[in-house]
């Protein structure tokens, strides 16, 4: 029961709901919050975690959070844009002395201070790579794009606390606190995978609508969601 309940509120999400949800390749998520083992010169290393989850592995397999999930897109960002595994591992580690956060590329800040925060990073850095980053503005806004930060909500202490991934106006939300996080019509409170396949079977848009006794274009808000994490 105890165990049970620190997931409560966190959302919880395997590896392969993580992939689907964000459109990052399973195996790259599994390597930023696991690490991996890797062969240089006939000799064996280990490459540490970017981020930790923040729950321990459940029943042998990796378990993310909400908070996990949002910093998930922020490393893909950087990786996008030529920025090593080594260099994020670094500038996230100072940028959670920085911001005193568990969860720095999941705080408001990044959204308003971004170039600031990358600044202040390599300004207490010998490392070159992040120097030369923070000297380049373009490269900062191109890796913090405002795709990045569509739809997050953030809360009083500047975490994000809900995502809405098509935008607010189509009424879907991510949010930890209510269905362990999967994907739901906001007003109605149902997940979008259960109209999706309601709609799979009856082939109706109306028919749905009936059945939960809502608005026809809500199920096709989900449906056009749930096909859009098909293509990821």
């Amino acid at each position: 029961m105890g165990t049970t309940f620190n997931y409560i509120g966190h959302g919880i999400y395997s590896i392969p709901d993580a992939a689907r949800l964000t459109g990052i390749h399973p195996n790259s998520i599994r390597r930023w919050v696991s690490g991996y083992n890797y062969t240089y010169h006939n000799k064996s290393s280990i490459s540490p975690p970017v981020i930790s989850s923040t729950f321990k592995t459940l029943d042998s397999q990796v378990a993310l959070a909400f908070l996990d999930l949002i910093e998930i897109r922020f490393i893909n960002a950087f990786k996008k844009h030529g920025i090593s595994l080594i260099h994020i591992r670094k500038a996230y580690k100072n940028a959670k002395n920085l911001l005193s956060s568990e969860h720095p590329f999941a705080t408001r800040k990044f959204k308003t201070d971004g170039k600031v925060i990358i600044a202040e990073i390599a300004s207490k850095s010998d490392d070159i790579i992040l120097i030369e980053l923070a000297k380049n503005q373009l490269l900062i806004e191109k890796i913090l794009q405002p795709y990045l930060f569509l739809g997050l909500e953030f809360a009083d202490d500047d975490l994000v606390f809900r995502w809405w991934p098509m935008g607010k106006k189509q009424g879907i939300v991510i949010d930890p606190e209510i269905s362990f996080g999967k994907p739901i019509v906001f007003k109605e409170g149902i997940p979008t995978s259960t109209l999706a396949c309601a709609y799979n079977t009856e082939k109706s848009f109306k028919t749905v609508a009936d059945w939960y006794e809502i608005h026809i274009s809500t199920v096709k808000h989900a449906v056009e969601f749930e096909n859009s994490l098909l293509s990821n």
